[in-house]
């Protein structure tokens, strides 16, 4: 059987540790692989414009812990948005993304999630939606030609709050360079419940690339400790086993809700792959 890959969330660690540190730690720390955040902050957005003889660090980095950078959770264009009607906004969130798709072909990164967002701070309409839709097929063109997997998060709004519109966005675009990089406890903040959780799984199983793993309660994304949330994290596993998904999970957790991160991120890790062995009990 194959067995899942479980990868640590950049942020889980202090932020002003250097990568190559972080790298070491989540080896340490028992993970197969880390995930990179480029979110709103302009340390972890100048990251993916390095320069050739960063990008060699980074590569030796990698290869000195044995621990690839597998995935990429790209937050950063929720201030700069590709489907903002500002057309200085939408651009700068288009280079940021553009950035990012060649900085992870150059370090042998394989999936970037980018945030389903077509405005955040900003209205939604018909026209940001639109814009979203035809922004991010330029973005998946792009990636196609790195080989760079692109796959959306369902996030707290209702652009894409279920994996359900996930696959009209993904069909829309049409592309097998975009796909869907679910995150369990986004579903369940909904209050649709674990089952309906689940089965969200179940109707995009031909699209899932990838998945965070966190734990929440109903109307909070994130924050949450493992074990003192609501997701039924047996019944997730199991659904994964049925609808034989073996992508990449990672814990997504932040260093600032612990005064042990390295701790916590230890005994998370310790909590999931329990579950996870129960699961096929």
């Amino acid at each position: 059987m194959i067995q899942h890959k479980f990868g640590l969330y950049e942020k889980a660690l202090p932020r002003d540790l250097a990568l190559s540190e972080k790298l070491r730690i989540a080896k340490d720390l028992g993970f197969d692989y880390f995930e990179l955040s480029t979110d709103e902050s302009e340390e972890f957005q100048a990251r993916v414009t390095s320069d050739k003889s960063e990008i060699i660090e980074i590569r030796k980095a990698i290869e000195a812990y044995d621990i690839p950078t597998m995935t990429m959770c790209l937050s950063g264009t929720r201030n700069c948005p590709i489907g903002s009607e500002n057309p200085e906004l939408a651009t700068k969130g288009m280079k940021l993304t553009m950035d990012a798709i060649h900085f992870s072909a150059e370090i042998g990164l394989r999936i970037i999630q980018p945030m389903a967002y077509d405005e955040y701070y900003n209205t939604r309409n018909e026209k940001t939606y639109a814009l979203f839709l035809e922004n991010l097929a330029k973005l998946t063109q792009e990636a196609a030609s790195c080989g760079v997997m692109l796959a959306l998060e369902n996030v707290d709004i209702d652009t894409m709050d279920s994996l359900e519109k996930g696959l009209q966005i993904i069909e829309h675009v049409d592309s097998p360079w975009l796909q869907i990089f679910p995150d369990i406890a986004n579903l369940y903040s909904t209050g649709k419940g674990n089952t309906w959780s689940c089965d969200q799984y179940r109707l995009a199983k031909k699209h899932l690339v990838a998945t965070h793993v966190k734990d929440t309660v109903v109307g909070k994304v994130r924050d949450i400790p493992f074990g003192n949330g609501n997701v039924d994290f047996i019944k997730f596993f199991k659904t994964l086993r049925e609808i034989n998904f073996s992508g990449p999970m990672t814990l997504e957790m932040w260093a600032q809700n612990y005064e042990d991160p390295y701790k916590a991120a230890k005994d998370a890790l310790s909590f999931i792959k329990d579950k996870y062995e129960r699961s096929s009990q």
